[in-house]
């Protein structure tokens, strides 16, 4: 009988220890989870790079990315919304008796005491309307005011001054106002008081000194968004550290010369218009019409202004300089009686001009003005009168212009 066959690789288990069975058993268990993370990754890892994939082709790969040009935003310049090149200009105010500096886009009213109102000088800009005929303090919404006003006071002195007029402000700006305290300071080298508001429908500078005998309130006023309201501020500063005063009784600035060849005269005056006003003529005769010179900057109407106007009648044997003088004086009398319904309270000066004898007939027109005639011999034996009329609405600072004029007359 055939045995059978034994296998000799076939290992009894029930032959192995206890302790070796449980290590058998172990290694499976970690042989097994070693390969099912291997199996796992294997089809894991395909299935995240196609879906990377298709992402990536579906949301990235087709997406044109935009370019975005930005446009630096202009920076606020001093030369503002006009094509025209700015420059800096220098204006004399006779009327005030200051001078100041002044860039050329910005405009300049010089305004004289006309029914109560004080003398004022202002120099405005906006940005918003290049014609600048309407704007105010009151409507300014994007620019500076730069504004210069005399006024004269019975008891205040200057602290009491620049004390009510802080506490005018404080009553009237909203509860958002920032106030500075009132400090010291100078303008032109004279000492001075001044204070700031902030947030009063704008920033405010305001600045009192005492000058000729009266005081001076300098208010500088800004407005408009940040970067511009700087700009505004520095334009306005850069005014007020030009100010300078007239010297006591001194000089009204620069001049010009002019020449008459016609008539054989000549004198100086402070760069006074040609073009801006018509000084009254004498109604008697038609006198010839030389020249009118005014400041433009005093006009507020045709009757209102500060200006000087020169006229010239040929005289004759049965004409001469004394009749003319009177027959004026009676029909310029008859005229103001006809006009304000009583007679002038005139007055009569005789005096010189440039060395020839001449006569001021002052108070005699309804219209204002004062006339000096001026008997003018002539070497080739003709002669004529000079007539000089002079419209003054500004006071003693264009009486000074006028007597700096007249002094400086000269004949051929």
């Amino acid at each position: 009988m055939n045995e059978p066959k034994v296998n000799k690789n076939f290992i009894d288990d029930t032959k192995i220890p206890i302790e070796e069975k449980e290590k058998v058993i172990k290694r499976k268990k970690v042989l097994f989870t070693i390969t099912s993370w291997i199996v796992t990754l294997c089809i894991v890892i395909p299935l995240l790079g196609f879906g990377s994939y298709k992402f990536y082709v579906s949301y990235i790969r087709n997406v044109t990315i935009p370019i975005i040009k930005q446009t630096p935003t202009p920076s606020p310049t001093k030369s503002g919304a006009n094509s025209e090149p700015i420059v800096s200009n220098e204006y004399s105010s006779d009327n005030l008796r200051v001078n100041i500096t002044y860039l050329s886009d910005a405009k300049v009213t010089d305004s004289p005491e006309v029914n109560g109102q004080s003398r004022t000088l202002v120099v405005l800009y906006t940005k918003d309307d290049t014609s600048k005929d309407t704007w105010t303090e009151d409507n300014l919404a994007n620019g500076y005011i730069f504004k210069v006003t005399t006024f004269d006071t019975q008891i205040r002195d200057l602290d009491e001054i620049v004390n009510v007029k802080l506490a005018s402000y404080t009553a009237n700006c909203a509860a958002t106002a920032v106030f500075s305290k009132i400090t010291d300071t100078t303008v032109n080298f004279e000492p001075a008081k001044t204070f700031t508001i902030q947030n009063c429908n704008g920033d405010y500078v305001i600045t009192y000194v005492s000058k000729f005998n009266t005081n001076y309130e300098i208010t500088r006023i800004f407005r408009g968004d940040v970067g511009y309201r700087q700009l505004y501020q520095s334009n306005a500063n850069d005014i007020y550290n030009s100010l300078t005063f007239y010297p006591e009784g001194g000089p009204v600035g620069p001049t010009e010369t002019y020449t008459n060849t016609d008539y054989g005269f000549a004198f100086v005056h402070p760069h006074l218009d040609s073009a801006c006003c018509n000084v009254p003529a004498p109604t008697l005769k038609n006198p010839e019409k030389i020249i009118s010179l005014g400041n433009k900057y005093t006009y507020v109407d045709k009757n209102n202004f500060d200006g000087i106007g020169f006229y010239a009648f040929r005289l004759n044997d049965q004409y001469n300089f004394q009749q003319y003088v009177t027959n004026n004086r009676k029909a310029l009398t008859d005229d103001y009686m006809v006009v304000r319904g009583v007679p002038p309270k005139a007055q009569d000066t005789e005096m010189k001009i440039g060395g020839k004898n001449a006569i001021l007939l002052h108070g005699y027109s309804w219209q204002g003005n004062d006339l000096i005639f001026v008997d003018v011999e002539k070497d080739f034996g003709k002669s004529y009168a000079l007539i000089i009329s002079i419209k003054n609405t500004s006071g003693d600072a264009f009486q000074k212009t006028i007597d700096d004029l007249l002094k400086s007359f000269k004949f051929n």
